[in-house]
């Protein structure tokens, strides 16, 4: 390789270095919000008018709900 390609190696090493340190982790978003999505999801459903449960199905729902998924067709 020649100096020119070594230049133009070095060049876009540094683009791609760079734009990864600034742009940072895809996932970063998610870690940060997620725990705000129950609260996002309660506020909307009482602006539309709605209740929403928030505390875990039991475990007759579960299976109740696992039925009819199996069930489907």
């Amino acid at each position: 390789m020649h100096s020119g390609g070594y230049a133009v190696f070095t060049v876009m090493f540094l683009i791609v270095v760079g734009s990864a340190f600034v742009i940072g982790s895809g996932n970063a978003a998610f870690f940060c919000f997620a725990p705000m999505i129950p609260d996002i999801a309660v506020l909307e459903a009482a602006r539309e008018g709605q209740t929403l449960k928030t505390s875990r199905p039991t475990r007759a729902e579960q299976e109740a709900f696992v039925r009819a998924w199996r069930n489907r067709y």
